[in-house]
Order: C-alpha cells, then sequence, then structure tokens
C-alpha cells in the first residue's frame, strides 16, 4: 500500500452523491434511511461542498490560466496560476480529511448490530456502501482503500451511475493533455523562485504541506489504479493530474 494519489476520491464523488441523494429521496417514508442521512449528513455535505470548490477553482481559475498559455502567460499571470495551486492543494487536503471522516463514521454506524440489520433488510446498497467504508478504517487517522471498494462499484454499478452524463464542464483527454502540454512546456520554466513572489512561494509550500500530510492518512493498492480511474470524473480527474504535476514542479524547486 502508497499513499493514495487525490484523484482516487473522485471515483467516490458519484457514489457520495448518490448515497446523500437516496436518503434525501426516502427520508420521508423509509425512517431507517432518515436516520442513516442525520448519522452521516455533515460528513457527506462537506465532502460534496470540497469536492464542488475544487472543480470550481479549476474552472474559474486554472483552466482558463492554462487556456491562455498556450499564447504566452505574463508573470502576473504566472503568480495567479501559483496562488491558485496553492489555494489547490488546501481544499484537496480537506477533501481527504472529510473522507476519513465519512469512513469513522460508517465505521461508528457500523457498530449499532440492530440498525444494521434492518438496514440491510432495507437497502443493501446503502448497508454495503456502510460495510465498504467501515473496512477501509484502520485507525482514526488511516485508512486503506483495496480491491473491495472496486468490487463494491462494479457489483452496483447499474445503481451508481444510472442517469449518470458526463458532466458538460468535464475536459475531454485531448484538453487535459493540451493543458498539461502548456503547464509542463510553458509554465514549467518559469515556475521558479525568480518569478513566483515570495508570500506565494511562502504560501504555496504551506498547502503542500498540509495536502502531503493530508494524503499521508489514505492508503491504496496501487493495482487498482487504472481500473478505479475510469469511474473518475473527467473535470475532477484533469486537476488531480495537474496537482501532482506541480507537486513534481514544487519538490524540484525546493531542493
Amino acid at each position: 500500500m502508497e499513499s493514495a494519489p487525490i484523484s482516487v476520491l473522485g471515483i467516490l464523488v458519484k457514489p457520495l452523491q448518490l448515497l446523500a441523494d437516496s436518503f434525501r429521496r426516502y427520508q420521508e417514508s423509509k425512517k431507517i434511511k432518515e436516520q442513516l442521512f442525520k448519522a452521516l449528513s455533515d460528513e457527506l455535505n462537506n465532502f460534496g461542498f470540497h469536492f464542488n470548490e475544487i472543480t470550481e477553482l479549476g474552472e474559474r481559475r486554472l483552466f482558463p490560466l492554462l487556456k491562455d498559455g498556450a499564447e504566452q502567460l505574463s508573470i502576473s499571470q504566472i503568480n495567479e496560476f501559483a496562488q491558485s495551486i496553492a489555494d489547490l492543494y488546501a481544499l484537496c487536503a480537506k477533501l481527504l480529511e472529510s473522507f476519513v471522516k465519512i469512513v469513522n463514521g460508517c465505521y461508528e454506524v457500523s457498530l449499532n448490530d440492530a440498525f444494521m440489520e434492518h438496514l440491510r433488510k432495507t437497502s443493501g446498497f446503502l448497508y454495503d456502501f456502510v460495510i465498504n467504508m467501515k473496512n477501509m478504517r484502520e485507525s482514526n487517522d488511516r485508512i486503506k482503500i483495496d480491491s473491495r471498494l472496486y468490487r463494491f462499484i462494479m457489483l452496483y454499478q447499474d445503481e451508481i451511475f444510472k442517469g449518470f452524463k458526463e458532466d458538460s464542464l468535464g475536459k475531454t483527454a485531448e484538453e487535459i493533455k493540451k493543458y498539461m502540454d502548456v503547464a509542463r512546456n510553458k509554465i514549467k520554466p518559469a515556475f521558479n523562485k525568480r518569478t513566483i513572489r515570495r508570500d506565494t512561494l511562502k504560501k504555496l509550500r504551506k498547502s503542500l504541506v498540509k495536502f502531503i500530510q493530508a494524503s499521508k492518512k489514505v492508503k491504496i493498492d496501487r493495482t487498482l489504479l487504472k481500473d478505479l480511474k475510469k469511474c473518475t470524473p473527467p473535470k475532477f480527474l484533469a486537476l488531480m493530474v495537474l496537482i501532482d504535476e506541480f507537486k513534481v514542479l514544487e519538490s524540484e524547486q525546493a531542493q
């Protein structure tokens, strides 16, 4: 097991959204689902909130700069890009922390045998979801994702992805490649101590430390990455490829 790339959490966005929607949809007629929603609502809402913050940051700040970078970015734009990457690190750290809280919440819910038996009879999907989240927990701040998550997604894929359409904000593979080419070939050469303001560089490194610390709490079997990433929303995957790229760049600059 190794530290999980943040992109893996994108895989869980749709199941978690479905979980929250399922709670809301049935809470008037199914008391057991209402109780489960109340037990996990804060954790689910926080995860969704941070995910939306990340995608909005990409659409409003990062992707436009990368598009402009196809021509030539000014020093001011390079600094704006660095500020955005720093904010992205910080938001991704919050997303990871919120996921750890969901897993801990599911673990605590699973300790209530009578409730879990009622849930098992009411909804196999929700029951298996709670069990899979619970099984990821190693301790309060250590999560391990293994093949059981992939099997859960494959088992319930019709329910998880029913009615799902690729988000209009999603980036195609070709668009992602163009962005990465701009990042590597035009921004990377200018991404240095002489170009980036000292306060921005300090913020960037502080946010990176938070991101790395949060990442250490989530482990994953690397052999699953290829399969799991197929379920990741394109717009989220684009941002995570970008953050991995600039995590390397920042490491290089720190040397």
